[in-house]
C-alpha cells in the first residue's frame, strides 16, 4: 500500500492554488456585478423615498379629478396625514 508522507507530495496544496487562481478574474467579475446591481438598488430606493410625497399629492389629485369628488381628496387627506 502506497501513501504520502506530507501534504506537499500529494500536489492538492498546488492543485487549490491553481483553482483558486484561475477562477479569480470569474469571481472578481461576479461580484462587480453584484455590486452594480445592489448601486443601482439603492438608487432606485432612494429616489423614490425623495419623490414619495409629490407622488402621493399627485395621485391624489389624479383621483379626485378622475371620479369628480372632492370628498375622496378629504379621506385621502385622512388617510396619508398622520394626524
Amino acid at each position: 500500500m502506497a501513501c504520502f508522507l506530507n501534504e506537499a507530495n500529494t500536489h492538492i496544496p498546488r492543485l487549490q492554488t491553481h483553482c483558486h487562481h484561475i477562477t479569480a478574474p470569474l469571481r472578481r467579475k461576479h461580484a462587480k456585478d453584484a455590486l452594480k446591481g445592489l448601486r443601482v438598488l439603492v438608487k432606485s430606493i432612494t429616489s423614490h423615498l425623495m419623490n414619495v410625497e409629490q407622488r402621493d399629492e399627485h395621485h391624489r389629485i389624479a383621483l379626485s379629478t378622475k371620479w369628480g369628488s372632492s370628498k375622496l381628496t378629504r379621506r385621502l387627506d385622512k388617510v396619508s396625514s398622520p394626524y
